[in-house]
């Protein structure tokens, strides 16, 4: 046999066991049985036992075993078909579950009315109550703020809110298309609109405390607020992809990532943002941070990666699955979910 063909075979082998070794799915991840066909957009836990996770179709599932066996939770009948965004567990027993926003046309324009958006349990779930998500003025064209006069492009009648974050159990935000910012100073019972100055698609929403505020959205956008949401300001975050997630440990600390593999950090509370290196092309879908050292991003075709160094290098540790992996939830950083379509659910840890 020539060198030359020996190398081609060596080199050949030594690709084809590379290529086995990157698919190999991690161990620290298995697989949990949903019991639905679903996208699931959202996943919480209170506990290592206690957890729920919502999606597409009406499914709203949860366990009291930490994933071990997952049920089916009854919605009110109108809801069966809904489409969850979000779900958010706040302290007293609350939960809160974001669908599509609020108007929808009955008759070319003449009838404008409320589509249910805003689902609110004050008892763990037991019963649910419709919250109100703040309407447009005058659908479907723009309005002006009163009492500032300012003119604003987020009252539209197809607007959908897709993310949501409080900071307690009263105060929170939620974010959507055409620039929407509504906020709620009750708990989810009644919204208000806020400015965003936008009309881009707003993705995610992360607030740290009652006065600033980050979201994150298409073309690279980034809003802050340092003000509760009276006013918000676009901050330069050095990249054109659309950001599908932003995290924030303190007022300093975030970071965000999005489309094409895109991951930015920033160290100042957004005044500089920058690009961190991740080499991959594939789209992430959620970013989550257990503290300023460690995290994970989330992608499609089942790509997970995981940090120990606040960003900088990035490990595959990938569970095995083709599905999109839409959403994380860690409670420390020896026990977390990751939930994705077709109705996948994986538990890192024992």
């Amino acid at each position: 046999m020539s060198l030359s063909k020996f190398t081609l075979i060596l080199t050949m082998l030594l690709f084809a066991a590379s290529a086995r070794l990157e698919s190999e799915p991690s161990p620290d991840w298995k697989a949990q049985s949903s019991g639905v066909l679903a996208r699931f957009n959202s996943v919480i836990f209170i506990d290592e036992k206690r957890g729920w996770a919502a999606g597409s179709n009406g499914a709203l599932i949860v366990t009291d075993d930490g994933g071990s066996n997952w049920r089916k939770h009854r919605l009110p009948q109108n809801q069966a078909g809904s489409n969850w965004r979000d779900l958010a567990i706040l302290p007293g027993g609350r939960a809160i579950l974001l669908g599509e926003l609020g108007i929808f046309n009955r008759d070319a324009g003449t009838d404008w009315s409320e589509r249910i958006a805003i689902l609110l349990s004050e008892d763990g779930g037991g019963k649910w109550i419709e919250g109100r998500p703040a309407r447009p003025v005058s659908p479907p064209s723009s309005a002006l703020d009163e009492p500032s006069k300012k003119s604003v492009f987020n009252r539209t009648p197809d607007s959908v809110l897709v993310r949501t974050s409080f900071v307690d159990g009263l105060m929170g935000w939620a974010c959507g298309e055409g620039g929407t910012i509504q906020a709620t100073m009750d708990g989810g019972r009644t919204w208000q609109f806020q400015n965003s100055r936008v009309r881009k698609l707003l993705l995610d929403v992360k607030a740290v405390d009652e006065r600033n505020i980050w979201i994150a959205g298409s073309g690279g956008t980034i809003l802050y607020s340092k003000d509760g949401g009276l006013n918000w300001n676009e901050q330069r975050s050095g990249v054109t992809a659309a950001l599908r997630s932003i995290r924030f440990i303190d007022s300093k600390r975030g970071w965000a990532a999005g489309a094409d593999g895109a991951i930015i950090a920033t160290t100042d509370g957004g005044l500089r943002w920058a690009t961190l290196k991740s080499d991959q092309s594939q789209s992430f879908n959620d970013i989550f941070f257990i503290n300023p050292e460690e995290g994970w991003v989330a992608g499609d075709r089942g790509l997970l990666l995981h940090t120990i160094d606040g960003g900088r290098t990035w490990e595959d540790q990938s569970p095995g699955t083709r599905s999109n992996l839409t959403r994380l939830f860690f409670l420390n950083p020896k026990c977390g979910w990751v939930v994705g379509t077709n109705g996948s659910i994986f538990k890192f840890g024992e």
